[in-house]
């Protein structure tokens, strides 16, 4: 018997998450962890992440970029301070990582939408 997929995960309901993103998307989402270790002016650490959380952070963007909700990393990345900590905060605070699926009705404000798909944005 075959499973019928789940929307924007391809036949992974047996599976969990998937986590397969390209080389490109890889080296963005690791420059915006960069960032978010990296202390604002005025700031003597990071309030964003410990050294600890530097991996789960990795993988919970990973895990919503590859599952149902693709981010415009570059925008992301290149974000105004307080947009680019909702977005990330949030997104690591919301992920449901057994179905890669954001909680909580957040949707980030670097999230793809159906304009920026067809190149109109």
């Amino acid at each position: 018997m075959s499973l019928a997929p789940i929307p924007g995960t391809g036949n992974r309901r047996d599976r969990g998450p998937s986590f397969h993103i390209t080389t490109g998307d890889h080296e963005l989402i690791l420059r915006i962890i960069d960032r978010a270790f990296t202390p604002l002016k005025g700031e003597q650490d990071s309030p964003m992440l410990s050294r600890d959380q530097r991996f789960d952070m990795m993988m919970s963007i990973v895990t919503c970029h590859a599952n149902g909700c693709p981010l415009r990393l570059t925008d992301l990345l290149n974000a105004d301070d307080f947009s680019f900590r909702r977005d990330v905060l949030g997104i690591a605070n919301n992920i449901d990582t057994s179905t890669g699926r954001l909680d909580n009705c957040f949707r980030p404000r670097y999230a793809v939408t159906h304009l920026t798909r067809k190149g109109r944005a």
